[in-house]
C-alpha cells in the first residue's frame, strides 16, 4: 500500500507549533505501528531532527517536557 497523507496532531515542546505538520503515513505489516514521515518540505525543527537524527540528550529533554 502506498503512503497516505496525514497531519501530525500532537503538540510537542517546540517554539513553533507541531500540530498540523503534514505527514506521509507508511503502513507496515500487521501488528507493527505505521511509520510517520514528516513532510521534508516543511521548515520546522522537528522535521529537521527527524531527517538528520536526534541525540539521546535531546530526546530526554523532549520526554521531560512532555512527561514532567
Amino acid at each position: 500500500m502506498p503512503p497516505v497523507f496525514g497531519w501530525l496532531c500532537n503538540e510537542l515542546p517546540y517554539e513553533t507549533p507541531t500540530t498540523s505538520i503534514a505527514t506521509h503515513v507508511h503502513n507496515r505489516v500487521p501488528g507493527m505501528v505505521p511509520y510517520i514521515e514528516l513532510d521534508p518540505s516543511i521548515d520546522h525543527p522537528l522535521v529537521r531532527e527527524q531527517a538528520s537524527g536526534i541525540s539521546l540528550h535531546r530526546l530526554a529533554e523532549i520526554n521531560k517536557a512532555v512527561m514532567g
